[in-house]
């Protein structure tokens, strides 16, 4: 890359749009954060539908205001139930044994590539593991001898039509997505460490209107998904059960939700606009809250149980993460206790080192293994030297 690239990373949420533009440091060659935005989602609180309309106005607004012209990259998270996560298994046998090369590698990915329908995309693939000769387990096979190779790929995939919105965003402001990536697996890259990652850890991001979870077994992913269930879904239930409007739900959640405390007191200007039967029931907001929470994390248990997943530990990131009593009650329902609240350790910026900015951070960090060219071929190069050499000894 050359030096002085910039590469926007955006977070495109229901409630709030989060840019960060990275620029490589000319002097230690790193790619860092430069400039950083965080935008409210016109109308957000006021309803729990987001239409795109309002996503879009916000997000030109939050580009223009960075006033950084058109970036070289452009990387974008999706969090759509839509998502698909998979492990596919490919093979290739040779009559003799072969030297491992990256064409080799290259196939075998290839093949799993063609196993996809049309109208999917894959937005997200890693290989977990190889198996060489059916029975060494390694995670570079390259240089190696073999008779057979199988790759254990890890792949999240999406219908292309809900593709359309987000490019319809970024078209506003004439940009388009060098690569878009499940914003669950980019917060996991971030916020889980390689010894959570081999124990057996999940990630679960509380948003506004979606719940995104990645779950790691042995350091590998094994399973992401997102849930359409998020804030909003909890403040609509509260606006229900406590017949205020929804924007009224939505100030007494800001204002007094707490599972620490096991009641909560409503504003006294309610009891002048609800009336003091409404106020007692407002008093029970905490434990209403506790029950909706309770439901979405029993839901993520059985869905964990369904895919035989142990989970040894739990990251918690999204709005939600920051509401007090929220690890007691994941504690509780998972019969952990290791449950903890995502911190950024990537910044020396105070600024960005909460897990708001986590989905930024780990896209980057990803897409960053794919924008960067290699300095060159060392295995092609060892490879040619072997082959001669072995020519030379025939």
């Amino acid at each position: 890359m050359e030096s002085g690239n910039k590469y926007l990373s955006a977070d495109i949420g229901s409630e709030y749009i989060k840019l960060i533009v990275f620029e490589n440091d000319k002097v230690t060659k790193e790619i860092k954060p430069v400039k950083h935005l965080i935008r409210k989602v016109e109308e957000s609180d006021l309803n729990n539908h987001h239409p795109e309309r309002c996503i879009s106005k916000t997000f030109k607004e939050a580009f223009e205001a960075l006033e950084i012209g058109t970036p070289e990259n452009t990387f974008v998270n999706i969090n759509n139930d839509k998502l698909i996560s998979q492990t596919f298994h490919s093979r290739e046998e040779f009559d003799r044994p072969v030297v491992i090369n990256a064409p080799i590698l290259k196939n075998i990915n290839e093949n799993i590539l063609s196993k996809l329908s049309q109208s999917e995309e894959v937005i997200y693939l890693r290989t977990n593991k190889y198996i060489i000769d059916n029975k060494l387990e390694v995670t570079d096979p390259l240089l190696m001898e073999a008779k057979s190779i199988e790759a254990e790929d890890f792949l999240v995939k999406i219908d292309k039509r809900y593709l359309d919105n987000i490019e319809n965003i970024l078209s506003e402001c004439s940009l388009s997505a060098t690569s878009i990536i499940p914003g669950a697996v980019a917060q996991g890259e971030i916020l889980l460490t390689s010894q959570e990652k081999n124990l057996g850890s999940c990630l679960i991001d509380i948003g506004y209107s979606t719940t995104d979870v990645v779950c790691y077994t042995s350091g590998n992913i094994t399973l992401c998904f997102t849930l359409n269930m998020g804030i909003g879904d909890f403040i609509e239930a509260l606006s229900a059960l406590l017949h205020l409007r929804y924007k009224d739900a939505y100030y007494i959640y800001k204002e007094n939700a707490n599972l620490l405390q096991v009641d909560s007191q409503a504003p006294v200007s309610f009891i002048d606009i609800y009336g003091a039967k409404s106020v007692v029931t407002v008093g029970f907001l905490n434990k209403i809250l506790e029950d909706l929470i309770k439901q979405l994390f029993v839901t993520l248990r059985t869905i964990f149980e369904n895919n035989s997943i142990k989970v040894h530990a739990i990251t918690l990131s999204g709005g939600l993460s920051h509401l007090q009593g929220i690890k007691n009650l994941a504690n509780r329902v998972w019969g952990l206790h290791r449950v903890k609240i995502g911190k950024i350790n990537e910044t020396k910026s105070p600024d960005l080192m909460g897990n708001k900015w986590a989905t930024c951070f780990g896209m980057m960090h990803i897409a960053s293994d794919d924008i960067e060219p290699p300095k060159f071929d060392i295995y092609g190069i060892l490879f040619n030297i072997k082959s001669f050499v072995e020519n030379l000894l025939k």
